[in-house]
């Protein structure tokens, strides 16, 4: 006869724990990788805030050292808001809603540095702090979010860590591998093909990480019908 379930003190069946993911179970999941690409290149955009920006606003954009290290503080107080603001917003939505959110966000994290990327020809001076704080506005919410939902959705309370883990090291590594290009770059004096990079991350990152939320929802709600 089957072993009878271990039973609890008051005589329930105890429900057995799910073992945490395996990386192999992760790495061969599309959904991990739809998720694992727009946090690895956003890396990228928080070396930009904190490494560039009052470099980019001095050399292309003419303001004095001073001035450009203060609008750098102001530009990365779009992040804050982003992150405290709008993610409290973005926590009341029901979940398709959110998938509309983190799209929008990220089509303005490939938009606004194209357009930085245009220079002040095309900008004008006064034009570029403003689309600074709207770029940090943007990418914080996706950077920090949904992937931390992902982690929590598919890895459950014993696989958060190691979904967090993985998305982590791979943002590092990245950022290893373009800090000293975009270092290099931005040492010519010229900024183009460095918010250019910046555009294309966040178009890659609008591609991919709302797809992989819509497919996570269509999977929830199919396992609900199923019940």
């Amino acid at each position: 006869a089957a072993a009878a379930a271990p039973k609890g003190g008051d005589g329930t069946k105890k429900a057995e724990e799910p073992e945490a993911p395996s990386a192999l179970a992760a790495f061969v999941s599309l959904d991990f990788w739809l998720m694992l690409i727009p946090k690895t290149v956003t890396f990228t955009f928080t070396q930009f805030f904190m490494n560039y920006i009052p470099q980019l606003l001095h050399v292309t954009y003419g303001y004095d050292h001073g001035m450009a290290a203060t609008l750098g503080g102001v530009a990365q107080g779009g992040s804050v808001i982003g992150l405290l603001g709008v993610g409290a917003y973005y926590k009341k939505q029901p979940k398709e809603a959110k998938v509309y959110v983190v799209f929008f966000e990220l089509a303005l994290c490939a938009v606004v540095p194209f357009a930085l990327s245009l220079g002040p020809a095309v900008l004008g001076q006064y034009a570029v702090v403003p689309l600074t704080v709207v770029w940090g506005i943007a990418y914080a919410l996706p950077f920090y979010l949904p992937p931390g939902e992902f982690a929590m959705q598919v890895g459950g309370k014993s696989g958060t860590a190691l979904f967090t883990n993985i998305f982590d090291a791979a943002g590092f590594a990245m950022s290893a591998v373009w800090n000293p290009w975009a270092s290099t770059i931005a040492k010519s004096g010229s900024f183009e093909r460095v918010l250019q990079s910046q555009a294309l991350f966040g178009a890659i990152s609008m591609l991919t990480m709302p797809l992989c939320m819509y497919r996570q929802n269509a999977k929830t709600d199919l396992a609900k019908k199923a019940q």
